[in-house]
């Protein structure tokens, strides 16, 4: 009653100011949803909240400021959420362009079944200057926020992002003209002048402008339903007539960015042609059908991929034949999940338009073939009656709404009078003058073609790999401003994840403040919301062991095959190709290789790089037991092999290996992070013969760089999760070719990883991979934590990672091998290949490096670690389990070390023959800054010159 006597004062308010015609959003108000709004910096949202407010009588509000804490933050998503669902129209405002809380509302609104907008208040770039006051630091601050909402793409490029406007370069240093000039009145001109220039250098790389592109496309960063231009647009009346009437139709479709993975299991027969959704149990732990863990993963990405289809028959026809009748119940197939076009009516029977218009939209089908002749693009033409279905949610009979190919979850929606003839040609208009169906709609998506590269020759791989070349870096400037000048100019382009990093390290990693992290190869660190998702998947579901039958068990089975097709995809390949088999870390995966490898006495052999981490060293035993030989190779003899490898063998006087034999290789070094690019495991293959295995150990090279499977394919891999994003810890997975597991001798049955056994007679049978190689009840509460993770990590991109880091280490290399006692001694001695010409491709972000004096000799590691941890740097020091690497970096002789008594493991401070055991280790993690690796050089520069 209280609400209703609102709405009646609200509304006579608005007649008094408006008029009965200014208040047509009021006859039907949008109540129990969320909207999600942003706003270009500079451009209030108080004034258009509040005139939205005068407008809808049980409007509440919620905030997310800069200066909240994550809790805080969460409390008022949650919050929105909560009032939505009592009625109200929760309205949610992101501070300072702030999108980064846009995912955790649209996922809290799934879940409660609340409809959810994301709405922009735009304003083209030319006019910030008019709205963010006359403070220098405003305005310069709105100018440089609005490079990391949005991003500039070629003109023409096919994108579903949003378009904005169109943005030259001459427009863009116009407008950064007019704010250095309106900041010269208020500041000194030379202040006014760097604030400009910072402003130009971002600006100029954020939207895209390089030396051939001028002009660009603008589109959001994040996905919005709906973007409201206030900069042209000045009465806020109006705007909040605009989205109230968006809040409107949001209950006709889902947002953008509120995807939920629950389905049909017909969808997954039919389509995804899934075993094992033919058998999926009806129901699950809470009375929702859902799909077996693969078809989950696979159909989440499909949505955010914009296509809803793995493969279809093609038909020839432009537009079938009859109109196809949908209900709520094939809905999603039909026209959510099909990759054509689909036109819609939504109708009711008991409608006298609806009847009258019936038998012509028999011919529409007729009517738009005749249009489409000639082209590839299909129309399916269906109905359904709104009465007694609720999946459009149509307000009104007829409604026409057109779902275009890659955009289902944006139907357009037809408005204009209900004649065949029209409809159709409001069909070819929003389909576009020639436009066809995108052929990776039309079929399976196949794999991204691999980038070219040089090491894909085998020959110029071998000529890097014997390379001695190395550049000199000359000094860096001495003032910080230079420092970040030069940074800029010489990495920039490769900082930064196209912006985010502050706000990734604010608000992600706000307990770092007081520290500076350089153990990433270590460990990863994991963010906040991360964990707070997982809490909340935790308090929400009820995981049972998979090894039981009942619904909480089923629940858990399907989380774990999901994550297994989630982690395959993240490395580009899928179980068809290969296994995932969880174990409790890297290091049980490599044991695991070398248990179960059928090596041979005489006849087999195991190679492996000098540089490898003590876990792959360990397989050596394993192989001696069996009577393999064993071969630790360098660079130049790794070249050797590749060039030669029959050579190689005979050279040594042994014979060439004809049984089952194995060759181990780092992705990246983890003693001073020294890569091996992927293409070795194929070029070992073809030099050394089809009856050798690769092992690829990649803990230290997932966290930072690409891995393609699917292209590069080893045999074997392991992986250690918490390295690459912190949690879960105690989870690894050793990835197996799909035909190599039938080849490997696992011995040891328990738990679960058999489907008969007995107890009198000695027999067993093993379950079929990967479960046969899981010994016992796996980690499955850390298993189904993984997802969050691994969809940080795709956020941020693994390409923009391994640009970000690489660019970081390399200004810190720089920096530390330059720095010169006062009589031109070196006061850093550095690791690696990071001054080789191909670095980019052959280091990873380490800098492993010790301290010399003046007269040459070398500073304790524990004098050296003890002043990093007083100054709060978080690192390592020590052979960092990687003697190989270790030894031969520092040239010491390994009979030294055998005939050694002592230990010479992590944090040694042991020296022979005047070397230390061992070396500082930092390791760059993508949320490290500039300001980290400046603050670390500085601190070494003013430490440890002499």
């Amino acid at each position: 009653f209280f609400r209703l006597l609102l709405f009646m004062f609200s509304f006579l308010q608005c007649v008094s100011r408006l008029g009965p015609e200014g208040c047509t959003a009021k006859s039907s108000l949008p109540f129990g949803q969320v909207l999600f709004l942003n706003s270009v910096p500079g451009v209030s949202k108080e004034n258009h909240v509040a005139a939205l407010a005068r407008l809808h009588p049980s409007l509440v509000r919620f905030r997310a400021l800069s200066t909240d804490s994550v809790d805080a933050s969460r409390n008022a998503i949650m919050g929105a959420v909560h009032h939505a669902t009592q009625g109200a129209l929760s309205v949610f405002e992101a501070h300072d362009g702030w999108s980064i809380y846009l995912t955790d509302i649209s996922h809290k609104a799934t879940k409660r079944g609340v409809p959810l907008t994301a709405a922009l208040l735009y304003v083209p770039l030319h006019l910030i200057p008019e709205y963010s006051g006359h403070s220098p630091t405003e305005l310069f601050n709105a100018l440089t926020q609005f490079g990391v909402m949005f991003k500039g793409i070629k003109i023409g490029t096919e994108t579903r992002a949003n378009k904005l406007e169109v943005l030259s370069r001459k427009q863009l240093l116009r407008t950064l003209e007019k704010a250095r000039h309106m900041s010269s009145r208020v500041m000194l001109r030379d202040d006014a002048q760097a604030m400009h220039g910072m402003a130009k250098n971002f600006l100029l790389s954020a939207l895209g402008f390089t030396e051939d592109v001028d002009v660009v496309q603008v589109v959001p960063r994040v996905p919005y339903d709906v973007i409201v231009d206030v900069g042209h647009q000045k009465n806020m009346v109006t705007v909040a007539q605009n989205l109230l009437m968006s809040l409107k139709s949001a209950a006709d479709r889902p947002s953008v960015v509120q995807l939920t993975p629950v389905a049909t299991r017909e969808w997954a027969r039919g389509l995804l042609h899934c075993p094992s959704c033919h058998t999926h149990h009806s129901s699950h732990p809470y009375g929702v059908m859902e799909l077996c863990g693969q078809c989950l993963d696979r159909r989440e990405e499909m949505l955010l991929e914009g296509t809803n289809a793995l493969s279809l028959e093609e038909s020839n026809d432009a537009v079938a034949a009859e109109v196809v009748e949908v209900t709520d119940k094939d809905f999603e197939q039909v026209v959510l999940q099909s990759p054509h076009h689909v036109l819609l009516e939504v109708y009711a029977p008991w409608c006298p338009h609806c009847i009258k218009l019936a038998p012509e939209v028999t011919k529409l089908p007729q009517s738009l073939g005749q249009k489409l002749t000639g082209r590839s693009t299909k129309v399916i033409v269906a109905k359904m009656d709104g009465t007694a279905n609720k999946a459009t949610g149509a307000a009104a009979y007829p409604t026409f709404k057109l779902f275009k190919a890659g955009e289902k979850l944006r139907p357009v929606v037809f408005n204009d009078d209900f004649e065949i003839d029209r409809i159709s040609e409001w069909v070819m208009d929003s389909l576009g003058a020639g436009i066809s169906l995108p052929p990776w709609m039309r079929t399976k998506p196949q794999e991204s073609p691999a980038e070219v590269s040089e090491f894909d020759d085998v020959q110029k791989y071998a000529a890097a790999l014997r390379s001695t070349k190395r550049a000199q870096p000359a000094p860096l400037p001495d003032k910080p401003s230079l420092r970040r000048e030069y940074f800029q100019n010489t990495y920039g382009a490769k900082y930064g994840h196209d912006g985010q990093i502050e706000h990734i390290r604010d608000k992600e990693f706000s307990r770092l403040q007081n520290m500076t992290y350089l153990d990433s190869t270590g460990s990863g660190l994991y963010q906040e919301s991360q964990i707070h998702e997982v809490a909340e998947m935790l308090k929400q579901d009820v995981f049972g062991n998979t090894h039981s039958l009942c619904q909480c068990s089923k629940l858990t089975q399907r989380e774990v095959d999901r994550a297994r097709a989630k982690v395959l995809r993240f490395f580009k390949t899928d179980t068809d190709d290969y296994h995932l088999v969880f174990t409790g870390n890297a290091s049980g995966a490599l044991k695991a290789v070398g248990e179960y490898f059928p090596f041979q006495k005489d006849t087999s052999a195991f190679i492996f790089t000098r540089g490898n981490h003590n876990s792959v060293l360990g397989i050596r035993e394993y192989a001696h037991d069996k009577g393999a030989h064993i071969y630790s190779v360098d660079d130049d003899e790794l070249a050797e092999l590749l060039s030669d490898a029959k050579g190689f063998f005979a050279r040594r006087n042994r014979p060439f290996p004809s049984g089952p034999s194995l060759f181990a290789f780092p992705g990246e070094d983890n003693f001073h992070g020294a890569k091996y690019p992927l293409q070795l495991a194929k070029h070992f293959k073809a030099a050394a013969g089809d009856n050798w295995k690769v092992l690829l150990d990649a803990a230290a090279l997932a966290p930072n760089s690409p891995v393609d499977l699917g292209t590069h394919r080893p045999d074997f891999v392991a992986l250690s999760f918490y390295k690459m994003f912190g949690y879960p810890t105690g989870l690894g997975a050793l990835v197996l070719k799909a035909d190599v597991g039938d080849k490997l001798n696992k011995v040891y049955f328990g738990g679960g990883n058999v489907a008969a056994s007995t107890s009198k007679v000695k027999f067993h049978a093993f379950k079929s991979a990967p479960e046969k190689f899981e010994d016992g009840t796996l980690s499955f509460l850390s298993i189904a934590s993984l997802r969050f993770g691994l969809e940080r990590m795709q956020r941020m991109t693994m390409p923009s990672i391994k640009n970000h880091t690489w660019a970081l280490a390399r200004y810190l290399a720089d920096g530390l091998q330059a720095l010169k006692h006062s009589n031109g001694q070196p006061v850093i001695e550095v690791y690696g290949k990071h001054f080789l010409p191909k670095a980019e491709d052959m280091q990873g972000p380490v800098v492993s490096f010790n301290v010399l004096n003046k007269d040459g000799t070398y500073v304790k590691l524990c004098n050296v670690l003890s002043q990093l941890s007083d100054a709060s740097f978080q690192l390592r020091t020590g052979e960092m389990c990687n003697p190989g690497s270790c030894f031969a970096s520092l040239g010491i002789d390994e009979a030294d070390v055998a005939a050694k008594s002592s230990g010479n493991g992590c944090g040694t401070n042991d020296f022979i023959n005047g070397k230390p055991v061992g070396a500082v280790r930092a390791s760059v993690g993508y949320f490290n800054t500039f300001e980290d690796m400046d603050k670390m050089y500085s601190f070494m520069k003013s430490t440890f010159v002499q």
